[in-house]
């Protein structure tokens, strides 16, 4: 009883501390998701995410003054956005979203129906109704930027998947010449053949999410592969276990302690079947190279 005491008190002092704009995000991001998709972002997206955003500010902050903008592709209900200008890490030129239509509509009235995500968004924030399979997509969303010549990073959370191999690989092809300079952080699943992936994707099917990109892409090595096919000049892609080892050990020790792991096993099958991919085109020559994983990687032929 002594202990479940002290555990209530640590929390309600971590509570305290966190302020009340980051307590709505958490809430809104949390109950969005819930409602859209039935599940929970995994958190270690947001740190690989929040990582290569960090260091990307580094390598372009060359006069304290970062100039890079931020594409979140099929963003969905994320709140990356409203977390990162919560901590004061905003110091992007633009922070553009798109998605669907409908998407972008639903999400506006999610943040004007709460004050905190209200004030917190700002002239860097952009949202464009698109759609990521059309030709024309990447071209709308070039010429709606302030500086669409800057370093870009590119992020996409589960959302290639969703799209045949056709237009995925033409969306990179588009978006590696509209974007001469960028990094793109990708997460998907992967290695969907064993029983796990296919329970995985019997799962979603009777929800009515088809994966039509899981199929050409079943591995770390095909995730890389087809963005050095489609203009990148280096691509890395690594499973969750791997991509955990990269964290360092203070972080993955807080991680632990607020979520204690007690089915290891099974995490790390989940983990196997989900993979980070990072690829990057510098032709300004800022050190994008420098934000790949540190792991052996496939140059192009």
């Amino acid at each position: 009883q002594e202990e479940e005491e002290e555990e209530e008190e640590e929390e309600e002092e971590e509570e305290e501390g966190r302020s009340s704009a980051q307590v709505w995000i958490e809430l809104v991001d949390r109950s969005s998701l819930i409602e859209v998709t039935g599940s929970i972002a995994d958190p270690m997206a947001e740190i690989m995410i929040c990582h290569s955003f960090t260091h990307l500010l580094l390598i372009t902050d060359k006069a304290r003054t970062c100039r890079c903008n931020i594409l979140n592709f099929g963003a969905g209900f994320d709140t990356l956005y409203w977390r990162l200008k919560s901590r004061g890490d905003a110091t992007f030129i633009q922070f553009v979203e798109a998605d669907f239509d409908e998407v972008m509509i639903h999400k506006k009235e999610i943040i004007d129906r709460h004050q905190p995500l209200r004030e917190l968004t700002g002239d860097d924030y952009m949202s464009v109704s698109t759609d990521l399979r059309q030709p024309d997509s990447v071209s709308s969303i070039r010429s709606s930027l302030k500086e669409p010549d800057v370093p870009t990073m590119i992020i996409t959370e589960c959302v290639l998947v969703y799209m045949p191999p056709d237009p995925c690989h033409q969306l990179m092809k588009n978006v590696s010449l509209a974007f001469p300079s960028s990094f793109w952080l990708d997460y998907e699943p992967i290695n969907c053949t064993d029983s796990f992936g296919q329970m995985m994707i019997h799962n979603l099917k009777m929800r009515g999410c088809e994966l039509p990109g899981v199929v050409s892409s079943p591995t770390p090595a095909a995730h890389a592969q087809r963005f050095l096919d489609n203009g990148y000049i280096d691509a890395v892609a690594i499973d969750l276990n791997t991509a955990y080892t990269l964290i360092p050990l203070s972080e993955r020790t807080r991680i632990q302690r607020l979520e204690f792991l007690d089915e290891l096993e099974e995490w790390s099958l989940i983990n196997r079947h989900y993979c980070f991919t990072t690829a990057y085109i510098d032709s300004s020559g800022v050190g994008l190279s420098t934000l790949q994983f540190p792991v052996p990687h496939i140059p192009m032929q």
